[in-house]
């Protein structure tokens, strides 16, 4: 699920390759006013939520009576709504529907699937409510914008069981738990999904209505306010970017996606003064987030710098030493700069904290990293959680 802008065409660094040097701000430069786009009506709740009569009808066709266990409503309805013979929705990031689309296209992203399984779970008699996993290792850049994610998925009692019905699997790189949310925050990451969309599709103008929707119907989140930023100073909305900016700091001050763009807007608009303190900012948010510690580390080491890339991989496990993707990195990175001893540990504390399939990998590569023969074996790195579209 799309959760925030870096907007790298208004800054001098991309956030996730680099820290960013202080630099000299240009002249002050007046706004380019995109071309007027046709106004998109946005949706209404009850439009985003409406159950089309003939999806209603195939659902309860394919329920268990309302007196079977729970456990059976619940697998009845997984299998309703990912099975062949029924919905059959398949995962696409960028399918961020209404619940009538996603039933005519047959495809969802974690957000609409979470939206369509919260209106059919009551069909089945079940209680429902959605959450979320706020920071994620799931990112993709499209010409000048970083697009960061977050995750939301759907929690159902069933009985005495607690069950996590997630679309993409167990392969989000976390770093915080996740947290339940009210409806109303579901539903405003909707149509911040949609105005993140419509920008990247270069209709600022319409991105920026369903970005006010977003915000109006839970203005709580930072990143919400940060894109509104971002959809702005596209619109050549400075005045309007930065209130966006700075009530996304107000109510997180070291939001990092708010930080950069505001960096970037300072430098736009000539401010050095605002610019190098916003830096400063942005740079000790950055030492701290073991994400943006790992993408550095990525980045070093495919520039073939394998010593800082090693330094950032340390970095990164120092703040997050739970994530296994991260030892596995660094043990390919230590076995590229000849290193095995370090190869070797790195694997060990990434078998340690995988599970599953994850850790008989390791357990594979480990054991044959030690033997003789195989010196120049290179470690396996299970990515399935690191997108990068």
């Amino acid at each position: 699920m799309l959760s925030w802008l870096l907007a790298l065409a208004l800054a001098t660094a991309s956030p996730a390759l680099q820290d960013p040097p202080v630099q000299q701000a240009p002249p002050t430069v007046a706004p380019t006013a995109p071309a007027q786009a046709i106004p998109i009506p946005v949706p209404s709740i009850s439009d985003v939520m409406a159950i089309p009569p003939e999806l209603d009808a195939r659902l309860r066709a394919a329920l268990p009576a309302p007196s079977a266990p729970a456990r059976e409503r619940l697998d009845r309805l997984v299998a309703f709504l990912t099975g062949e013979e029924g919905l059959g929705l398949r995962y696409r990031e960028d399918a961020t529907l209404t619940i009538a689309e996603a039933y005519a296209q047959r495809e969802a992203n974690c957000l609409t699937f979470t939206l369509v399984f919260m209106a059919l779970a009551p069909r089945a008699g079940l209680d429902v409510h959605a959450q979320e996993i706020e920071q994620t290792l799931t990112w993709y850049q499209l010409d000048n914008t970083v697009f960061r994610n977050s995750h939301v998925n759907a929690v159902v009692r069933a009985g005495r069981d607690t069950v996590v019905v997630d679309v993409s699997g167990s392969d989000i790189v976390s770093r915080s738990a996740p947290i339940a949310i009210p409806r109303e925050r579901l539903l405003s990451h909707y149509y911040n999904n949609m105005a993140i969309t419509l920008l990247a599709h270069g209709d600022p103008r319409n991105a920026a209505t369903f970005s006010a929707r977003a915000i109006e119907l839970y203005p709580d989140l930072p990143d919400h306010w940060s894109n509104a930023g971002v959809i702005h100073a596209r619109n050549g909305e400075w005045l309007d970017a930065a209130r966006a900016y700075a009530q996304a700091l107000k109510l997180d001050p070291d939001n990092a996606g708010a930080l950069f763009n505001f960096v970037g807007l300072a430098h736009r608009i000539g401010d050095r003064a605002s610019e190098a303190q916003l830096r400063r900012r942005l740079a000790q948010v950055q030492r701290r987030d073991p994400f943006h510690q790992f993408l550095l580390a990525l980045e070093y080491e495919h520039k073939g710098e394998l010593k800082l890339a090693i330094a950032h991989f340390r970095r990164a496990i120092h703040l997050h030493a739970g994530e296994h993707r991260f030892h596995a990195a660094l043990a390919r990175a230590c076995l590229a700069a000849g290193d095995r001893r370090c190869a070797e540990a790195a694997l060990a504390h990434a078998r340690t904290a995988a599970h599953g399939p994850e850790r008989e990998i390791y357990a594979a590569q480990l054991q044959a990293l030690r033997a003789p023969d195989n010196a120049a074996t290179r470690p396996v790195d299970p990515d399935a959680g690191l997108r990068r579209r």
